[in-house]
């Protein structure tokens, strides 16, 4: 074999390694969380006002696959404000939490709302209301696991 076909094939050889570990990256979902074990709901808790009135619940749901969402139910209502996100973290009172995750800006302030996750929520992590221009939490709801 010539010297320029043997580069060629390394060349094609290492384009293809490269082809397959970046084909299994996006296979695993890359940052997207996955977890394991049965579709369904794995924590769930109350909201209750912090800073001002929020009320209704949320859930960390499973899907079938294995992607997490956060979810409102119907009866969510907050406050209207210009900057409000949705947090999920340690709750440490009204002007912030322990670590930060962030769910998303707020699409409305009522009813039902859906998240993607980017990773499980620990135990004794609430989901957090912020409002960004006020610098401080409307709302939180403990998630209890199932």
């Amino acid at each position: 074999m010539r010297p320029s076909r043997r580069l060629v094939a390394v060349i094609l050889v290492a384009l293809a390694a490269g082809g397959l570990a970046a084909g299994l990256v996006l296979a695993r979902g890359g940052s997207s969380a996955r977890a394991a074990g049965p579709p369904g709901t794995i924590a769930r808790g109350a909201f209750r006002a912090v800073g001002w009135g929020t009320e209704g619940n949320a859930a960390v749901i499973r899907e079938r696959s294995g992607n997490l969402i956060l979810r409102f139910d119907r009866r969510f209502h907050t406050n209207r404000a210009p900057d409000l996100w949705v947090y999920v973290g340690r709750f440490q009172g009204l002007h912030g939490v322990g670590h930060w995750m962030l769910a998303g800006p707020m699409y409305r302030t009522w009813g039902r709302h859906t998240y993607p996750l980017a990773h499980a929520p620990r135990r004794g992590d609430s989901v957090i209301i912020y409002c960004g221009k006020c610098d401080r939490a409307f709302g939180a709801a403990l998630l209890r696991f199932a």
